[in-house]
Formats: C-alpha cells, structure tokens, sequence
C-alpha cells in the first residue's frame, strides 16, 4: 500500500516542460521556478549553494527522447506520511521525470466556472491537486465545451491549465488576476507589451480575438467563451508564437 503525502493528499509540485525540435524550451526558468517552489513550500528557506547545484543537476540529466514531446518534473516526499512536518532537507524530496507525446490543441470553446482556488491565498505554486478542475472539464463533456474559465464573481481568471490572452487594435491583455502566472506569458509579456487589468467575463466581447497560453501549447486560439464566439487568427498565434520562440531560452 502506498502512504506517502503525493499519493495520499496530491501534495506534488511540478513543471511541465515543452520540448521543440529536441530543445527543451525555457529549461532556465523552469528551473528557477522549480527553485522557487522547493524553497517557498518545503524547505521555507533559500537552498544552500550545495543544495542548489544539486538541483540544477537533475535539470541537466534531463533526457530528451523526441523531437517533438512534453517532460514533466515532479518533487515530493518520498517516505513521510504524516498530516504536518516541521523541518524538511532536500534529499528528503524525490524528483521523479515523465515524458508523453505532444498532442496539438486548437480552436478552444471555454465555459465559465467559479474559481474554486481562491486567488492569491495559495502562492504561485504548481502543485498535482486537480481534482477541482478535472471535475469541472468532466462536466464540459455534457456541453460540447473543451475546457473551464475560472471567473473570481465577474472577473476573468485564467483556464484550468493556462493563461488567457485578449487582442484588440493590436494590443494584448490579461487577467490582473492568476492562480498562476505561467512562463509562456512571463516569456511574452514585454515583447508584446502584455497589459494586466481586471477583465469583467461581460465586457470580453469589446476584444477582437482571444489566446489561451501554456508551455506545452505554447498558443491555441479560443473558438467561443460561453456563447460568445470569437474570430480565428491563425497567423495571429503563428506570429505570437514565432515571438516566443525567439524570446525563449533553449
């Protein structure tokens, strides 16, 4: 029987990493972010100097076994099974890699939900517990819908595993709100000069076209949010998409 905390209660933080070409994309900040997360959840200190080259060592055994794929690293603990721990070290945390074919996702028909996280409560965490928004894409199937968009009451958060970005008159805009600033968005918000406000789900439809981003997908266009439908600009995501990869370190 396993007991560990990741199977029993989901407490795994993890990146999800895009491979392009044989190249992992962003590796340095997902790497960073995965810093980030170690430091901010379980050791609640910053990592030594020993600690840290550790750390960028799994990162560089990394192993690419296509061009084209997803590899994700997760981190948890391995033999500690209780509800509360007060001092955690790194070789106590297990990293564990998996790969998994890329499948291409596009033309995207999100339904509004209620954000059941709370934003800004929990940090900017990736962490395995998706129950809440398996559920609710669970429940889309009923609908001829792909995929959630959390609303905190009227205002737009983000889909259940990426970011969302507006264009109109050939400007881009995102939700101030995020349960998590993802790092395609962190890669293309100065290159396309991304504005963050409040987006009210009753105003979306003063935008000419609408994106969801991730670092797998890297850009898929959204088809309709509710029973709005949006225009289709595949050479939109195509450019947008030649920006990140230009911007993106590799």
């Amino acid at each position: 029987m396993i007991e560990n905390r990741a199977f029993l209660y989901g407490e795994v933080l993890f990146v999800t990493m895009r491979v392009y070409n044989s190249s992992i994309l962003g590796l340095k900040r997902h790497q960073n972010q995965m810093k980030w997360q170690i430091e901010n959840y379980f050791l609640k200190r910053e990592l030594t100097f020993d600690e840290e080259q550790f750390l960028i060592k799994q990162f560089a055994s990394i192993q690419v076994s296509k061009p084209n794929e997803i590899i994700r690293m997760s981190v948890y603990l391995e033999n500690f099974d209780g509800l509360v721990f007060e001092k955690i070290n790194l070789e106590d945390l297990k990293f564990h890699l998996s790969n998994r074919d890329f499948i291409e996702r596009d033309n995207i028909r999100l339904k509004s939900f209620q954000n059941p996280f709370r934003t800004g409560v929990i940090p900017n965490f990736k962490y395995a517990n998706y129950l809440p928004s398996f559920y609710l894409r669970s429940e889309l199937n009923k609908d001829d819908f792909d995929d959630v968009l959390f609303l905190d009451n009227e205002l737009v958060v983000e889909a259940s595993t990426s970011n969302i970005l507006f264009e109109k008159d050939g400007s881009y805009f995102s939700p101030k709100l995020s349960n998590y600033h993802g790092s395609t968005i962190q890669t293309l918000e100065k290159v396309l000069n991304i504005k963050f406000c409040e987006i009210n789900i009753n105003d979306i439809k003063q935008f000419d076209f609408a994106f969801l981003l991730n670092c797998a997908n890297i850009i898929m266009n959204i088809r309709n949010i509710d029973k709005h439908e949006f225009q289709v600009n595949n050479k939109k995501a195509i450019d947008i998409k030649k920006h990140y990869l230009a911007s993106v370190d590799k």
